[in-house]
């Protein structure tokens, strides 16, 4: 995220919203070893289950156990991803509402973060999640209905086809958080299932003229930002959707092409005590929002607002900063020589991963020349600790 340049802190508001209806629907006592079974199920599992097996969302303590620890953990992930389309002034929300589809919604995790966002924002929301298991709903009933702010939200369990869902309730935006790949773990069916959710947008956007949003997230890890970049080529190639963020435009992702390599946002935020004391009773701890995300229109967006995007860390060598720079071409190594430093290209020595560039001047082994960033001026963030 472009606006991120230093550790936010996780907003009081919701804090304390989340902290108060988890403590009185008493979800947050003795989950140290639920916690540590889940992690494994998460972390080395990705969640997904063998034929035979049983999901984690619907044991009744794991599912209690997510929502306790994995909910506030998570939830902030769609506001920065809307956050940073709103100050780009392409607005996630251009009809000043949102009817919000989750599909695989678990305990209402995404709901958290878009209500906060449309909160800050004098959005209007009405929300809608989905998910097969009825423990998670439940829970996701009960925690909006204990929460001292909410906006109009309902959860359904079942097994209707997403595409026809959509059909149905007729949302302006669906969102898919940490879902794809445990809801349909074959790459192959992964893309066909989500190219029938786009067209079911995409012909509700040619019905009414609204425009249709689709929001997918997961974890940072190499395997998942691989596969979602890899999704995201091919609902591209298949005229399904312009992804608007993280790539700015339908630029096949550059990440791809060295096996090793994969594109994710790292996002520090200190979050609540109480978080982290009870991650601790599992041996973890929450420093930061790690994850990868594709921000798509159904139809057809307005012309991007930048096209280059700094996609690494800062590298400070011998005598020179380096970087590597996401372009239509591909992902490139661009530098500055402390030697040849200049009033052009002197800023690049303050740069941070997020940052977008309208355009570059680069010379052939990687030199930079010059460069017009994008974002110089741009409207308060959300979250800015000051």
């Amino acid at each position: 995220m472009f606006y991120l340049r230093e550790e936010f802190l996780f907003p009081s508001e919701l804090d304390q919203t989340l902290y108060s209806a988890l403590k009185k629907l008493g979800h947050q006592k003795d989950l140290g070893g639920t916690l540590r079974r889940l992690w494994e199920k998460l972390a080395k599992g990705r969640g997904q289950v063998r034929e035979g097996e049983e999901h984690y969302s619907f044991s009744r303590d794991e599912a209690r156990a997510y929502s306790s620890y994995y909910l506030p953990s998570n939830c902030l992930k769609p506001a920065l991803v809307l956050e940073e389309s709103f100050l780009l002034g392409t607005d996630p929300m251009p009809g000043q509402e949102a009817h919000w589809l989750d599909l695989g919604t678990g305990p209402g995790t995404a709901y958290w973060g878009v209500a906060w966002w449309c909160r800050a924002r004098g959005k209007k929301l009405w929300f809608t999640g989905w998910d097969q298991s009825p423990a998670f709903t439940g829970i996701a009933g009960d925690l909006v209905a204990a929460a001292s702010w909410s906006a109009p939200a309902k959860f359904l369990s079942g097994k209707e086809e997403p595409a026809e869902l959509i059909r149905r309730l007729k949302p302006t935006h669906v969102s898919m958080m940490n879902a794809v790949a445990e809801i349909y773990p074959d790459c192959k069916r992964r893309t066909a299932e989500v190219g029938k959710i786009v067209r079911a947008l995409r012909d509700l956007e040619r019905s009414d003229g609204r425009p249709r949003f689709l929001l997918l997230i997961e974890p940072g890890s190499r395997e998942s930002s691989r596969e979602l970049a890899q999704l995201k080529d091919e609902l591209q190639a298949g005229n399904l959707g312009k992804v608007m963020l993280p790539c700015l435009d339908d630029r096949i992702c550059g990440a791809l092409a060295d096996p090793k390599d994969w594109c994710h946002e790292e996002a520090a935020c200190k979050f609540p005590a109480w978080l982290n004391e009870l991650g601790a009773e599992a041996g973890l701890r929450k420093e930061s929002l790690l994850f990868s995300y594709a921000w798509i229109r159904a139809g057809e967006p307005d012309p991007a607002p930048a096209c280059l995007r700094i996609v690494s860390q800062r590298l400070e060598r011998k005598g020179q900063v380096e970087c590597r720079i996401c372009t239509k071409e591909g992902k490139r190594a661009v530098r500055v020589q402390r030697s040849k430093a200049n009033e052009q290209n002197e800023f690049f020595f303050g740069l941070a991963r997020g940052d977008l560039w309208k355009s570059a001047e680069i010379g052939e082994k990687g030199d930079l020349v010059r460069a017009d960033p994008a974002t110089a001026q741009v409207p308060h963030s959300l979250f800015a600790n000051t």
